[in-house]
């Protein structure tokens, strides 16, 4: 019998375990392990004085201080050229030398070039590999250092920052603690993993996203008013602000919100604000479910997700402190003009002003005075159409 070109593979395991997924093609997915530490060098019949063997064996450093040439090192440098041959004239004895533009102490007692800083004399340390490893090996990878992070590898001054230096010693030294495959290895994260941020959902109708917040502990006015309650619109990026108080409960905002916000712009279809009890209370529980008004609390300790507002208030407490003279409690005399201000000036996102974006042009203000009619009204194009209809029909 003649054999075939291309025998059937399952022919020769007749009677033994068939590897069905070798004969289909199929490789097996390679298992996860954790990276394993890499031997521990150690010199062979290494003993201890009393002639037993070891019970720990320390990590071989990567060089040692007495096959290191400092000096020739030193000579070799740019950045310690200089300080070198100045301080060889006069050893042990300090020297002035211009050292990255500013004048500091130098002195050579061989092998090492020192420098005072602080009060403090360093070694210095040239920057070539060797010299760099071993000085940072002794400090994070020893087991007498523990493998400890960035800030106790550097900010530990009785071990490194109160003994060495060189330029972009910060720099160098995190670059190698990243890079310690040891530490990525067995240390744990101390951090929960962060999530992609979600940005807010604008919609396309005007006061129907509303965020707002409290600016509070201001100078008590005559009123009793000690904050200033901040309504902004999501779309239009028009504000209002509201004088208020630190004491106000949750039916108190309710009211400024019919007065100040239903009573121009309707019911809204969402509100931001932070996790204030105000806007966690049954009150405002109810009015949300009777509304049916969507409400988004911000995440606590980010006060980011409400960032709108947030900014709003920082520009409202900018004009504030530019305008108040004498009288702090004269604050409250200010939100009209403020609040037309803020209201009249370009927005970043939306290259127009909230009037604009809102009525289609900016109200009459101080600086229009002087012009009033010898300008014809600044319109945008949409409004202008619309103004003539309005003018037809009339």
């Amino acid at each position: 019998m003649l054999a075939s070109a291309h025998p059937d593979p399952a022919h020769h395991t007749r009677g033994k375990q068939v590897n069905y997924r070798q004969l289909a093609g199929i490789r097996r997915r390679a298992r996860r392990t954790r990276p394993q530490s890499p031997p521990i060098p150690h010199k062979a019949n290494e003993s201890s004085p009393d002639g037993t063997e070891p019970s720990a064996v320390l990590p071989a450093q990567p060089a040692n201080s007495a096959t290191l040439d400092w000096p020739a090192a030193y000579a070799k440098r740019p950045s310690f050229w200089v300080p070198y041959n100045t301080a060889i004239q006069a050893v042990g004895a300090p020297v002035e030398v211009d050292f990255r533009n500013r004048p500091l102490a130098f002195r050579f007692v061989t092998p090492f070039l020192s420098v005072c800083i602080h009060g403090l004399w360093l070694i210095c340390v040239p920057q070539f590999p060797e010299f760099l490893t071993h000085i940072l090996y002794n400090h994070h990878d020893h087991v007498t250092a523990g493998r400890r992070g960035q800030k106790k590898t550097f900010l530990s001054f009785l071990s490194l920052s109160k003994l060495y230096y060189w330029p972009s010693m910060r720099t160098y030294t995190n670059a190698y603690v990243e890079s310690c495959t040891q530490c990525r290895a067995f240390k744990s994260l101390n951090q929960m993993p962060a999530c992609l941020l979600q940005q807010l959902i604008i919609l396309s109708r005007r006061w129907c996203h509303i965020s707002l917040d409290f600016i509070t502990d201001l100078s008590r006015t005559k009123t009793g008013h000690d904050s200033i309650l901040v309504l902004v619109d999501s779309l239009s990026k028009m504000a209002h602000f509201v004088p208020a108080k630190k004491t106000f409960t949750a039916a108190d905002t309710v009211n400024v919100l019919a007065d100040r916000l239903i009573r121009y712009h309707g019911l809204p279809e969402a509100l931001i604000s932070d996790r204030n009890p105000r806007f966690q209370s049954d009150l405002w529980q109810q009015l949300r479910t009777r509304a049916k008004i969507k409400r988004a609390l911000s995440s606590s300790y980010h006060p980011q997700s409400d960032g709108q507002t947030e900014r709003v208030n920082r520009t409202l407490e900018q004009m504030l402190r530019t305008y108040i003279e004498s009288d702090e409690r004269e604050w409250e005399r200010l939100l009209p003009a403020l609040e037309l201000a803020y209201n009249t000036t370009s927005h970043s996102s939306t290259e127009l002003s909230p009037f604009e974006v809102m009525i289609g042009e900016n109200p009459l203000t101080a600086a229009d005075l002087d012009v009033v009619g010898a300008l014809s009204p600044t319109l945008t194009p949409p409004m202008t159409r619309l103004f003539r209809q309005l003018c037809d029909r009339a």
